[in-house]
């Protein structure tokens, strides 16, 4: 638990990037916190402008990953929470299923081993599909045997930020565009940011950067143990 408010000028808390892990986060601690002054920077003019406005709009079920992961245990609560979020803050979503194949008899053992991974990782409504029935739900689809996840689904994630900032800001939460963190230096107080508008003073600083992350680190004279490299996935 956090103290009282610190700081007579500045802020208390600043995220650095207006992903939707930068805006998730203020939106939260916005939300445990109302006393605190919580400022979201983001370089470009609107949050979710990156890579959480140009990914695949999938909804995951979690049924990859293995049975006791934290990445298993995040996807399938995550999955839950999506849907919540998006139902409380009116944002069209579709959980529209999917079905993964096996094309080959050679492929039916490790399509087993998929269905006892969801399963123990508590993905809901799993369906283990044959021919017949793979047909009513995807005609176009060929193969031998399929999992039907019906969890599985689809959503605008740039609306789901733009949801997001506005929970935060009706917290009381400030969002500054425009906004790219040039320089970071530290004092008594926390951290001074270094801004094209000027200076922001804060005492805590949350580095939400993306594929920037590890440069605003050695800003704040921390030298990440892992540089990040960007990919385009296909």
């Amino acid at each position: 638990m956090l103290p009282e408010s610190w700081t007579s000028s500045g802020y208390d808390l600043t995220v650095i990037g207006g992903g939707i892990i930068g805006i998730s986060t203020a939106m939260q601690l916005s939300a445990r916190y109302p006393r605190y002054r919580v400022l979201l920077l983001e370089k470009e003019t609107k949050v979710g402008f990156h890579q959480t406005g140009h990914n695949s709009g999938v909804i995951h079920s979690g049924i990859y990953y293995a049975p006791g992961s934290l990445k298993a245990n995040l996807c399938v609560a995550g999955a839950r929470a999506m849907v919540d979020f998006a139902r409380r803050h009116g944002i069209p979503y579709e959980l529209c299923g999917k079905v993964i194949l096996a094309t080959r008899n050679e492929e039916i053992p490790c399509l087993h081993k998929l269905m006892e991974r969801g399963r123990a990782n508590g993905v809901p409504g799993l369906e283990l599909v044959r021919r017949e029935r793979l047909m009513e739900l995807e005609p176009h689809a060929g193969g031998c045997l399929g999992i039907y996840s019906p969890g599985t689904g689809i959503i605008n994630y740039r609306a789901v930020a733009s949801a997001m900032q506005d929970s935060f800001q009706q917290n009381g939460g400030t969002v500054e565009t425009n906004s790219k963190v040039v320089g970071i230096r530290k004092n008594t107080q926390g951290h001074v940011l270094l801004t094209p508008s000027g200076e922001v003073k804060t005492k805590w600083l949350i580095n939400a950067g993306g594929l920037y992350a590890d440069q605003i680190a050695r800003m704040a004279d921390v030298e990440p143990e892992v540089r990040v490299v960007p990919f385009r996935g296909e």
